[in-house]
Order: structure tokens, then sequence, then C-alpha cells
């Protein structure tokens, strides 16, 4: 399974030998998922190894080179990208199928003293003091779970782990960024969302449709995301 470079950001795996080029998959993880040193990451333990077993033994690579006749060309490729953080190095959000690493955030009022540190350090805003107690805006807020790193009082506390989950981001001649699907899902959640990925991909497949509009148009179980436009 080749893990590709893009524009320097990511460690390149193809040598690791739990891992095989296989043609007609791209999965790529960024650095902090490759245990490699981001002072962002969130631990995704053996998730891309995991992955990549999937889609090597999927049936997706045979079936694919089967009725192309020929080897596949990038964009025809199932691609798959792996983040951990919300910074999304790996480029999830134009992905077929993205998952970025998530700490959910909650505060824990008996404990916030109000110093702020935690409203100081987020990047996206998320956080502001209210009665002497830091609130979360939850529209803002992309679990990135800098804040509970920072408090010093431990009054920030992780409410639930795991992946975001981004479907149907695509380039070319009409980009679109992922839909994300609500909630976070366990590693093993995912892992059974790729393997009904290529199983509904195979079942419904037709020549020259961009594999990202037909998982959107999948409905694959408890995932809960459509298209929001025309394609």
């Amino acid at each position: 399974m080749e893990l590709r470079s893009l524009l320097g950001h990511f460690l390149c795996m193809k040598d690791n030998p739990s891992f095989l080029d296989v043609s007609g998959v791209s999965l790529a993880v960024c650095r902090g998922a490759c245990h490699g040193p981001c002072p962002f990451k969130l631990d995704v333990g053996d998730f891309p190894e995991v992955l990549a077993k999937i889609l090597r033994v999927s049936g997706w690579p045979e079936f694919l080179a089967e009725r192309l006749g020929r080897a596949p060309r990038k964009h025809e490729e199932l691609r798959l990208s792996v983040a951990a953080c919300a910074n999304g190095c790996s480029r999830p959000h134009v992905a077929d199928m993205g998952f970025i690493m998530a700490s959910r955030p909650a505060v824990d009022p008996d404990r916030c003293e109000g110093c702020g540190i935690c409203a100081g350090r987020c990047p996206d805003r998320a956080i502001d003091l209210e009665a002497g107690v830091a609130v979360i805006d939850r529209r803002a807020c992309l679990d990135c779970g800098q804040c509970i790193v920072v408090c010093p009082k431990g009054a920030m506390v992780c409410e639930a782990q795991g992946f975001r989950v981004l479907v149907g981001g695509r380039l070319g001649r009409r980009p679109r960024l992922a839909v994300e699907a609500p909630g976070l899902r366990t590693p093993g959640e995912c892992a059974d969302l790729v393997q009904a990925a290529a199983a509904a991909l195979m079942k419904t497949y037709r020549r020259g449709r961009r594999l990202a509009d037909a998982l959107l148009e999948a409905n694959l179980p408890g995932l809960g995301v459509e298209s929001n436009e025309q394609n």
C-alpha cells in the first residue's frame, strides 16, 4: 500500500514491511498518524495499519483492475486519508473517505477558575468565559483537544474521543469538500465503514463515475450523510 507524501507534510511509509503497494487504492497518512513529530497530534494507534490491511483484502483492487482492463489512473483510485489532528495535513477533506482523530472537550465547572488559558490556546476561538467559567461553543469547536492539554487545573476533560468521518471529497473539474458525518466513531466502527464502502463501490460501480459521488449515494450503514449539491 503506498502512502503518499504530499508537499512534504507526510512521512512516506512505503518501505514499512506492514504496507504493500496496491494499485487502485491511495492511503494518505499525516506525519502525526505515522507516529512522527507533531505538536498537535492525537494518538491514532495502529489505525492506518488496520485500514491498509482491510483495503488489501477488500477485493477492490482486483475488481477495479478487471473492470478497467488497465492500471487505474489517479482519479480512478479509492482515496482514503487519516489525520491525527484537526489541521488535516493529509487532506481528508478532499478524499473519498477521510478520518480525523478528535478529542471532544467538556468543562468541569467545579475545577474551572476562569484563568482563560484554554481560550487563549483555542485556535478556533470556540471558548469564552462566562461568570468566570469557560464555556465551549460547540458550533465552532473542532474537537482538537488543545484546551484539554493546557488547562492547569484539569477542568477541561475529554468527554469523548474518536474519529470524525468525512465522505465524498474530491478535486478535479468540479472540486468539493467532503461531507462530515455526525458524531465520533471508534477505530472499529471506521474499519467497518471502510469494508462497507468497498463492498458498496463494487456493487454499484459504473465506469466514469467519481467514487466520491458513489460513496455519498451509497447510504453506508450508520453514517447519516448525503450530498447537498448537484453533481
